[in-house]
């Protein structure tokens, strides 16, 4: 989990943030442990909680599809 101010997280190149999410006082998201050392030293980073690891994979599906229950759907009065 990496925590920083509001602009920190912006033009990092090489680090995929998951679930990223912005305030107007901060940001926070979750990265992989191998591009952590990429983020520099102005960057809070510390182990996830299962609670943050579920929400921040949670923001990052949510944003693929914004209907996952669609596929599993069929129109009414069709066979």
């Amino acid at each position: 989990m990496v925590r920083a101010g509001p602009d920190d997280l912006s033009g990092l190149v090489g680090v995929q943030l998951i679930g990223a999410r912005r305030t107007s006082t901060g940001a926070q998201a979750l990265v992989r442990t191998e591009e952590a050392d990429l983020l520099g030293g102005h960057v809070l980073v510390e182990a996830p909680t299962l609670e943050e690891i579920a929400v921040h994979i949670g923001a990052r599906d949510a944003r693929r599809d914004p209907d996952p229950g669609r596929e599993g759907r069929r129109k009414v009065g069709t066979a």
